[in-house]
This record gives structure tokens, sequence and C-alpha cells, in this order.
């Protein structure tokens, strides 16, 4: 046989055609009707089993309306009626059925009519779409879910497809924060989005899925070009037949921002702690060394140039190592400091001059002071340190010339703004602001640590910086920067106003030996070496001395000998009590 022909078909009589008609609709898995103007006339047996009847008797002959609930009914006569007068109705639709127990159930009808000797019959094929329709009702329900979840909601949420890294939706919290639309938002992957590599993103988004971990932590790029830090919450959910990541996002770049400075000043008071303790005995150590030097002047022989000359050295390298630890006392914030009302108009007014010379030709120097300044309350000599360090800063930032310009003004601080060290209310405000180089990001976050410098070895130590930031910071005052790469910067230094009206008196420049004359000193101190050498200076001038190693020894010298002291020559820093 020709393999491209198909055996005959053999031709059915009208007796077999009926038979097998009627086999197809008596054994067919869906209910099956034929009625004649509204009243069933054939019913097959899955009819019965869909209504809960046992025999057909029990539904031949009866109105069609009475397998629908009453809510259907209604819209169900009108169609027969339609149909009756030859006019268009739904081939298919859905009502509800009720069954023999009264129970109601979802029904999808579908329906044709034929006319047979002019009369019209309706073939009707039933189907239970109960479980379809609960089905798509608990869909339903849960889309609607997850848009309230997802829409109504501040925090920024995205849908991505962890296969392809598309992000599939995104709600108007996501639109605000990436500054993208939802409609872009919708055509891009998380990869133009997240600053990892596409292959480290893949691996985070598989941890994800397989709900390894929920918790990620990552950078975000902007339609604005900004990075921003974010915390991530994401795990798969099922979303139209698709597993997602749904991914709730939060914002913490200020939060870290926070955090980073917290920890830079723990780390400068931790600096300072250090630095201030080795400071304060080695300055100890270097006020013996300059005494020694001093006594030595005399009795070494005039005529031996090769002793003098050493003598003159081992002086003034002392004196350079005593400058050092001065400023890191200040920064460390122990440095004795004598405060006093001061107004910074004269500081700076005292210094231009010298200002103006340590410039050099090609840095202009524009003064603009607010006459009606307050005073502060500030140690003058410190104050002057602060300003000359800042106007060096300065001018080692501007090597190709430029303008410093330094300015005076008020600035109020309110509570919101939160500056560390400084409480709400009038400050006192000093501009340094230069037109150089400008700082990084990195640069500007090291800037008062002591011997960071970005200068070359040999031209800076690090610390003029940060022995303005301990003084002014031990002034209860704060110095904020303000800095970009090519747009200079600008250090305000902060200090509270004062209300005292006192005014800086010069110290004394009178002799020991005119005021020794029968006076009676206590010296307390717990370095024997500078002990000695002070006991030394003192009784050499004329003074009767009594010493001490500590406070607790100096107070059980006992009243007679307190009482007859004229005065009192004392270690701040000391083991037990402080001086």
């Amino acid at each position: 046989m020709d393999r491209n022909t198909h055996p005959a078909v053999p031709d059915l009589d009208a007796e077999s055609a009926a038979a097998l008609l009627r086999a197809l609709f008596e054994t067919g898995p869906d209910a099956l009707g034929i009625s004649h103007r509204g009243v069933i006339e054939v019913i097959n047996p899955a009819t019965l089993a869909l209504f809960g009847y046992e025999r057909e008797d029990e539904l031949l002959g009866r109105m069609v309306l009475d397998l629908f609930t009453p809510a259907s009914r209604i819209e169900l006569s009108e169609m027969m009626r339609r149909r009756q007068l030859g006019l268009p109705v739904p081939g298919v639709y859905q009502a509800g059925g009720k069954r023999r127990d009264g129970s109601e159930f979802d029904l999808e009808v579908r329906t044709a009519t034929y006319f047979l000797r002019g009369e019209p019959y309706t073939l009707a094929i039933l189907r239970d779409v109960s479980a379809q329709r609960l089905a798509e009702r608990d869909r339903e329900q849960d889309h609607q879910l997850y848009r309230a979840m997802f829409e109504v909601n501040t925090a920024i949420k995205l849908l991505i497809d962890p296969r392809t890294g598309n992000i599939v939706d995104a709600n108007p919290a996501a639109e605000a924060f990436y500054g993208w639309s939802r409609t872009t938002l919708r055509t891009m992957r998380i990869s133009q989005i997240n600053t990892l590599a596409a292959d480290e993103i893949a691996d985070e988004m598989e941890e994800a899925r397989a709900r390894r971990r929920d918790y990620f932590r990552f950078r975000h790029r902007t339609a604005r070009g900004e990075i921003r830090h974010v915390e991530v919450r994401s795990g798969p959910m099922q979303v139209d037949g698709r597993v997602l990541l749904f991914s709730i996002i939060h914002d913490v770049t200020e939060r870290d921002l926070l955090e980073g400075q917290l920890r830079q000043a723990q780390r400068l008071e931790a600096i300072g702690r250090v630095a201030g303790g080795v400071a304060h005995d080695f300055n100890n150590l270097l006020t013996v060394m300059l005494s020694c030097c001093h006594l030595l002047e005399g009795a070494v022989d005039a005529n031996n140039g090769r002793a003098h000359n050493a003598l003159r050295d081992l002086n003034h390298a002392a004196m350079r190592a005593s400058e050092l630890s001065q400023q890191l006392l200040a920064f460390s914030r122990r440095q004795l400091l004598q405060p006093s009302a001061l107004c910074l108009n004269e500081v700076v007014r005292t210094m231009e001059s010298l200002l103006r010379r340590s410039l050099g030709t090609n840095r202009a120097l524009v003064v603009a002071l607010d006459d009606a300044l307050p005073q502060v309350r500030a140690d003058p000599g410190q104050m002057e340190q602060v300003v000359m360090n800042l106007v060096l800063n300065a001018r080692d930032a501007m090597p190709h010339g430029g303008v410093l310009t330094l300015r005076t003004g008020v600035r109020e601080i309110k509570s919101e703004d939160a500056i560390d060290n400084l409480l709400p209310g009038p400050h006192v405000m000093l501009s340094v602001a230069d037109t150089g180089d400008g700082m990084d990001a990195e640069t500007l976050s090291r800037v008062f640590e002591p011997f960071f410098t970005t200068k070359p070895v040999g031209q800076g130590t690090g610390l003029g910086l940060a022995t303005a930031y301990g003084i002014v910071t031990q002034s209860g005052g704060q110095i904020l920067v303000h800095s970009c790469p090519g747009q200079g910067s600008e250090f305000l230094v902060l200090l509270p106003v004062s209300h005292a009206q006192e005014t800086h008196r010069p110290r004394s420049q009178e002799p020991l030996t005119s005021v020794a004359h029968n006076r009676k000193v206590l010296l307390v101190e717990d370095m024997d070496e500078l002990r000695r050498m002070l006991m030394r200076e003192l009784t050499d001038a004329g003074f009767l001395v009594h010493e001490a190693n500590s406070a607790e020894a100096a107070l059980a010298l006992g009243d007679e000998v307190i009482e007859g002291i004229d005065a009192l020559v004392s270690d701040i820093v000391m083991p037990g009590k402080s001086g």
C-alpha cells in the first residue's frame, strides 16, 4: 500500500452513525444536554453526576433554569429569549450552577442552537470550573496583596529576575531614589545600578535565590551620577508563575558617613592620648636637657670652640624637640592653656604683616574682618599659632600662586547642626580660604591626623593642622573643612562667644631673684631628674624649697609646712592625684 495514502473509511449508514453519536454523547467526560424552548430534552450521565442526580427522569422535562442559581437565572432567561428570536448570544459564558443538594458551584457553559423542522434546539456543554475560578481568585488576591505591599510603602523596592538580572518592576520610592522613571527602570539590568562586577552580582543573586543569604551591602549608582551606600534585604518570591527576587533597599549613605566620622574621631582621640602621654614625659626630659645646657654654657672653656659648637647644636636640637612636643601636647589637648577674653580681629591684625611676608610674592592676602566681632575665650599665643598654621598650610596648597582670604564673622549654631564639640548658640568664625589644589575625599578624611602629610619627605612634620585642631577643640571650639580637588580649601574655626569683659595681660618679666627673698616654694614633681633640676634652679634663685614626688606626699608634709608656702610649683599629670 502506498505510504502516502490512507485506508478508506467505511461508509456508515444512518443507524450506525446514530449509534456512534449516541456512544460519544453517553461516554463523554463533559456534561451534555439538549433543550427545546428552555425544557430539558436529553442529558448524558455526566450531567447527572455534575448536578448530583441519579436518574434521568429527575431532570428530563424540567426547566433548564432549575439547574442554575437564582443570581444567574435572570441573565440566562434573557439569553434564551434572544436565542429563540434568532438574535446573537455568547457561545461561551460563566454561570452559577445549583446541585440537587442545593450547593452552588461555578459553571462554564458552551451552547449552540440548531433548528429542526423550524423549532430551535440548544446543545449545551457544561463544565465545573470551581477549582479554576478559586485558583484565579487566589491569584488575584495574591496579586492585589503584592501590589499593595509593593506600591504603598516608602521603602525602595525592586523586583529582579535572578536568571537575567533584568529589573522586572520598581515602586515609586525606587523611582524617586534612583532618578529614573519606572518605565526606564523596567528596561534596565541591576548591573547598571550595582557597582559590583557582573559575575559578582550573579553570585549574590544566586545566594538570595537559594535563600542562603538575605542581607547584602552594595554601592548603587543613581541617574544623577551619585554613588549611594545601600543595605538590601532580598529573597525569592513567586510572581505570575516566575521566581523573582523581591529586594527592599535602604539608603545608609549618611549613616555610614557619620559612623566614619565617629571612627575618625575615636582614632584621633586614641592617637591623641598616646601622643600626649609620650610628649608629656619627653618634654620633661627635654627640660632637664635644656637646663643642663644652660649650666654647661658657663662651665665650658670659651676657647674650646669644638665643645662650644657641640653644646650649641645640642641646645638647638633640644629646642626643636621641645617645639615638637609642645605641638603634640596641643594636639592631644593636654597642653596647659592660659585663656582670656580676646578678639580674633586683633590676632589677625597683629599678625597681618608677618602673614604677608610668609606667603611670598606670588600669593595675595585678602583680609575681611567683621568690625562688630564679639570676643572669645582662648589663649592668645595659641590662637596666633592656629592662624599661622592654617595660613602656612594654605600657602603650601598654592605652589604656583593664588589668593588667600582671611575672614571673620559670627555664625549661629543650631541644635539640628549637630557639630561635634559645639553647643547651640552664637560662635565667632575665622575663615581661612585658599584657591589652591584642594583635597580629595581620602586626604580630607585624614587632614587632622598627626604626622599625616602630603608633602615630600623632609618638608613637613604633619603636625601643623593636628596642632591647630587640638588647640581649637581644647578651647571649646571646632574646625570644619570644605574642599574639592582643583577648587581650593576653606578651614572654618568656630569658637563660642565669650560674654566676659576681661582683657589679656602679658606675663610678668620680672626675674626670679628679685622676688625670691625669704619666699618658700612647694615643688611637686614625680620625675626625679626634672624635680632635681627645678630644685637646683629655684634654690640658686634664692627660694626656700620643700619638695615632694607626688600630690599625696605633698599633702603629708603637714599643715605647718603647707600654710607657710608662698608659691606652688607642680606637675599637672601625675600618678594618683593630679597637680
